[in-house]
């Protein structure tokens, strides 16, 4: 009798987003990159200051899914042993599970429409 594990990495890469229904222009000032995001700022995950209102009647520069969203990562671990019952007829299984083992954070995409109006 011997005692199985599996292991299971989950990567998914960056979430793509749109910046609404407008396009927006890019403003290439100091600190700011086509991507524009905070990764480790949550409350502020898109850098809103990188980005412009463009004139009226006109489309901004700023292309479709240009913005990344955070990823998913995900760390899964089991181990397990089958013990025989009654010679080979049956089994009982013994398993623990550790699910995001590694306890990393996961957040969801930011709100899609970022420039709904009530930025200024």
């Amino acid at each position: 009798m011997q005692w199985n594990f599996t292991v299971q990495r989950q990567l998914l890469p960056d979430l793509v987003l749109t910046a609404g229904g407008q396009r927006q222009d890019f403003n290439p000032t100091p600190g700011c990159t086509p991507n524009a995001t905070n990764p480790r700022n949550i409350a502020n995950y898109i850098r809103t200051e990188c980005f412009s209102w463009p004139a009226l009647g006109t489309l901004g520069n700023l292309g479709r899914n240009t913005l990344r969203g955070p990823r998913l990562q995900e760390d899964d671990f089991s181990l397990f042993k089958n013990f025989p019952l009654f010679g080979d007829r049956a089994r009982l299984q013994f398993r623990t599970e550790a699910f995001n083992l590694f306890n990393h954070a996961n957040f969801q995409a930011p709100k899609v429409k970022i420039f709904d109006g009530s930025e200024t």
